[in-house]
């Protein structure tokens, strides 16, 4: 960041080349992808490039090896392309083991976590990643309630439209009592795995097997 009302910035702005580095955000991130795609001659089918954009992240530099690599294996990609070749990093993986609460899977839900936790996520942090998937599908639930359409909630929670595309097919399978109550189960596993009430392993557990017997 830099003050360009200063008369020395504006000096160096007369006869320098001045690149933005602006962190990547919502907004600006699609935005990036196709200016990096581009570069590199690379096109994506419509399903490809949503796909691509929402498990992308705001890592500016992993964005660009992703594409690069993508563009070695070709000029035009399709999802089938992007889903083979893309690196899937934990947080993307989160989605996964939210459909899999979502279906009440606890198998498959332990499965994504056992995983986790062999590339040393915490937790609690685990624990984090999925209850901020469940407070967001409330949102969209509580937003879809007041009739808005899937630009405004995105435009009014500030997240990719392809996001909360997925996350309106999802709302209207639960309740939002459902949702808040399995915020509330593991607000109480957070709170009891950090007083050492239960062992964060053996907790996390119960509270997968718990969805079975639903």
């Amino acid at each position: 960041k830099i003050d360009q009302r200063k008369k020395a910035v504006k000096e160096l702005a007369k006869g320098a080349e001045m690149l933005a580095c602006i962190r990547l955000d919502q907004k600006n991130q699609p935005a990036y992808i196709q200016e990096q795609a581009k570069e590199k001659n690379v096109t994506f089918d419509p399903d490809a490039l949503r796909y691509f954009t929402s498990h992308a992240g705001m890592d500016a530099l992993r964005i660009r090896s992703e594409i690069e690599k993508l563009s070695v294996y070709s000029d035009h990609l399709t999802l089938e392309d992007v889903k083979a070749l893309m690196v899937s990093e934990p947080v993307d993986d989160v989605f996964r083991m939210t459909d899999a609460l979502f279906e009440r899977n606890g198998l498959l839900l332990l499965a994504y976590y056992r995983s986790f936790r062999q590339q040393n996520m915490e937790t609690v942090a685990i624990t984090a990643l999925l209850a901020s998937q469940i407070r967001f599908l409330f949102q969209v639930a509580v937003l879809m309630d007041r009739g808005m359409r899937k630009e405004e909630i995105a435009s009014e929670l500030k997240a990719h439209p392809y996001r909360v595309q997925i996350s309106m097919r999802n709302a209207s399978r639960f309740s939002p009592d459902e949702l808040l109550g399995w915020l509330e189960k593991l607000a109480d596993l957070d709170q009891d795995m950090k007083s050492g009430k239960v062992d964060k392993d053996e907790g996390f557990e119960n509270f997968a097997l718990m969805l079975m017997k639903k």
